[in-house]
């Protein structure tokens, strides 16, 4: 839910710089050549996001989000034994990273999700609550299925 937020927080913050940004122009009675006119190379919100993060073929997210599940059940089975470790999790983030732009490109909505439920499925793991890790993998689960559905 914090990450979430956060995401939120950063968007909205996204969408009103350029709007101070604007009312701080120059005037509009100068004209520099190295200024691109305006509407000129305008991209949306999420095109400028994508650009952040690698995009790949939807094989390497399938077979990507296939691994976050083993590591995940992995971590889940290792927080119920008392030997859950935070490292675990991390690993998976640094799996995600690979192929996350992709899944933020097509489906946001998703995209929020997996990254909640990684979030969550972390904190469990640190406090060693397999309940509650076991909530944040099943989230995660149905993110990725439902991503996968429509990007098999």
């Amino acid at each position: 839910m914090a990450t979430r937020l956060a995401h939120l927080l950063l968007l909205c913050g996204a969408l009103t710089i350029p709007a101070g940004v604007a009312a701080c122009g120059s005037d509009a009675s100068s004209s520099d050549a190295s200024v691109p006119a305006e509407g000129a190379g305008d991209t949306t919100l999420a095109e400028e996001e994508a650009e952040e993060y690698e995009i790949v073929p939807d094989s390497e997210v399938t077979a990507g989000l296939a691994e976050l599940e083993e590591m995940g059940a992995a971590a889940v089975a290792a927080t119920g034994a008392g030997s859950g470790s935070v490292d675990d999790v991390d690993a998976m983030y640094e799996k995600w990273a690979a192929f996350e732009g992709t899944i933020k490109q097509n489906k946001v909505d998703l995209y929020l999700t997996m990254e909640d439920s990684m979030a969550s499925l972390r904190s469990a793991v640190e406090e060693g609550d397999r309940a509650s890790a076991t909530e944040a993998m099943a989230a995660l689960s149905e993110a990725s299925a439902a991503y996968l559905e429509e990007h098999p």
